[in-house]
């Protein structure tokens, strides 16, 4: 029964925890021939901007609701006319509500047959299909909703209870669509078809098929999906351009992306399947894999960020660029012509290639790192390895030790707080911007503390005085042993972000803070650069191979 839409210091420390976000800065877009992978930097904006269209739809709904409670009241279906289509009086001395009963549902349902109970979800009205089958061709009112109505007023600045406010606005046109809220497709067939341009699905809960087919000039954008689909069933993207921001993934049924267009997956909390194949054009963000759980990529050019898997990453094939985030279970990559710069954190499971040429780096490895003869490229081991290294000759590895040398700063921002700042993404991105300004690899930086702080500013007259929020934030930038040589640049860098806060380097550290919060008008005080002492790390490394290159940083014992 597909039931309609019912109207989440220490050096060692501190690399960890920039690597945790992301382990390498790179710059702009890696293009090729057939695709495109992304920069570490614009993952980390896209990360954001899902975050922010995610928040500021879940807020739309919650003031759109009451209006589409009312706009439903005493429409129903009732009876055997149910199956009709056909609506209700609910003033007749006939009335009597069956299956989809207005105090009961809301939205667009699927009902297999009369004989399934009505399922209990709350809201007000609903509409059924005479049959397992269920078609949104993507109109309302007979008119095709265009693909750029499904972003244009989030992009306008205007909160959405602003522009519900407003008599023409296109978020009331998506969410009086058929299906748009909470579509429940339960055990039934919901497809959205070739000829839908723009919708927007919100809280859909699927535990049958629910298929985009889509075209080429199909997008759709899914808000916080649940799939709980059982082994013979999907949530199946075949066309289009997918996006999807938050949800859940509990079901055998997968979450498969065929489409051969672009793809953005965020937020996803994943202990089933998900599937990717065909698209040139991934991006895969905040996600994480559970115990149990198998992300599969075939022959597709993907770019991912901060990635927490305890379950298997499968990998036959393609072009990936993955940055941040940390491995404890299974990644296996096999398949011709595979290509990836990987970085992650820590490695407590295990990392398999049987094929491809990488540049691998990881903070600390505990578990496996595994190379087949034939596997190519750089391994780098950034804090400490006590796990195991089998690499082939054709792989250069190195294995860092951490200076004793941390520098420390603080910026007091005035105009922002401290939700607004304190969210991993907006940490990244800003960990990110400092490592620019002071020409350093961001892997190196991490943010220590964000608390919140009032700040006096005077008034037209001495003695008056009003009290302003702001926020103290604090970095530390640590060096291995083979960077410290360039302690002093950095140290100097800092300084001047000091002397010159409103200068290009403070304009880009506070643009930073103001395109990630969406606030204006903020201002920021630098102090100056200190030199904190801490106990240097050392690092022990054990090699399973006797044919490991070795080259770069301090390494340990090579076992043969």
């Amino acid at each position: 029964l597909a039931q309609g839409l019912h109207f989440r210091s220490d050096p060692t420390e501190s690399l960890c925890r920039a690597m945790s976000g992301i382990a390498l800065l790179l710059f702009g877009v890696f293009f090729h021939a057939d695709g495109v992978l992304y920069s570490a930097s614009t993952l980390l904006s896209e990360s954001i901007q899902s975050e922010n269209i995610s928040a500021w739809y879940t807020a739309g709904y919650q003031e759109f609701v009451p209006q589409l409670v009312a706009y439903h009241t005493n429409f129903s279906l009732c009876g055997d006319a149910c199956w009709d289509d056909s609506d209700c009086d609910t003033s007749s001395a006939d009335y009597k509500p069956h299956y989809c009963e207005y105090d009961t549902f809301i939205g667009a349902s699927v009902c297999p047959d009369e004989d399934n109970p009505a399922y209990p979800l709350e809201g007000v009205v609903s509409s059924c299909s005479k049959s397992l089958n269920y078609e949104i061709d993507g109109t309302i009112d007979d008119n095709l909703l265009a693909a750029d109505l499904l972003f244009l007023d989030y992009l306008s600045g205007a909160s959405a209870m602003d522009v519900l406010a407003t008599d023409d606005n296109n978020l009331s046109r998506l969410m009086f669509a058929d299906g748009s809220f909470r579509a429940y497709n339960i055990l039934t067939n919901l497809t959205f078809e070739e000829t839908t341009r723009g919708y927007l699905i919100f809280e859909p809960w699927n535990s049958g098929n629910m298929v985009v087919d889509g075209s080429d000039d199909t997008v759709v954008l899914f808000v916080n999906v649940t799939n709980v689909a059982g082994a013979d069933y999907a949530l199946d993207f075949k066309g289009g351009t997918a996006h999807v921001l938050g949800g859940l993934n509990n079901a055998t049924g997968p979450i498969v992306f065929s489409t051969s267009m672009p793809v953005k997956l965020w937020g996803l909390v994943n202990f089933g399947t998900v599937s990717f194949s065909n698209s040139q054009d991934i991006m895969i963000m905040d996600t994480i894999n559970a115990a149990g759980s198998l992300v599969s990529l075939t022959d597709v050019e993907a770019s991912l960020v901060n990635i927490t898997n305890n379950g298997t990453v499968f990998v036959d094939g393609g072009k990936y660029a993955y940055f941040g985030g940390e491995n404890n279970g299974n990644i296996t990559v096999q398949g011709s012509g595979v290509e990836a710069t990987f970085e992650v954190s820590s490695n407590s499971g295990n990392i398999s290639a049987f094929s491809g040429t990488f540049d691998v780096t990881v903070g600390t490895n505990t578990g496996l790192i595994y190379g087949a003869t034939g596997v190519a490229g750089t391994l780098t081991v950034l804090l400490s390895n006590t796990g195991t290294i089998d690499v082939p000759s054709t792989v250069t590895v190195s294995i860092a030790s951490m200076s004793s040398e941390v520098l420390e700063q603080t910026f007091t921002v005035t105009g922002v707080s401290v939700a607004l700042m304190n969210t991993e993404n907006r940490i990244n991105f800003l960990e990110a911007e400092i490592a620019s300004v002071l020409s350093i690899n961001w892997i190196y930086v991490s943010i220590i503390s964000i608390t919140e702080t009032p700040i006096r500013r005077l008034g037209l007259f001495s003695k008056q005085r009003r009290l302003t929020t702001g926020v103290d934030i604090t970095y530390q930038v640590s060096f291995s042993d083979q960077t410290a040589e360039t302690v002093p640049t950095v140290e100097s860098a800092m300084n001047d972000l000091a002397d010159d806060p409103t200068g290009v380097a403070g304009a880009q550290v506070l643009a930073s803070i103001e395109s990630t919060t969406g606030m204006e008008g903020l201002s920021m005080v630098a102090s100056t650069g200190d030199l904190v002492t801490t106990t240097a790390t050392t690092t022990s490394a054990d090699f399973s191979s006797s044919t490991t290159g070795m080259e770069g940083w301090s390494t340990g014992d090579l076992v043969t």
